[in-house]
């Protein structure tokens, strides 16, 4: 899971306690990640 993530930016995610489906819960990670892997990859090389 480590590779995932960048090392140079945090994101916080929020899910309200009330959400309790399952399946909308882990949809809300999984975006999560994928934002951060675009963003990850559009990012120009140092």
């Amino acid at each position: 899971m480590k590779e995932l993530f960048t090392t140079a930016y945090k994101y916080v995610v929020s899910v309200k306690p009330e959400l309790t489906d399952a399946i909308k819960r882990k949809a809300i990670i999984a975006s999560a990640i994928v934002v951060d892997m675009i963003l990850k990859k559009n990012r120009a090389p140092v």
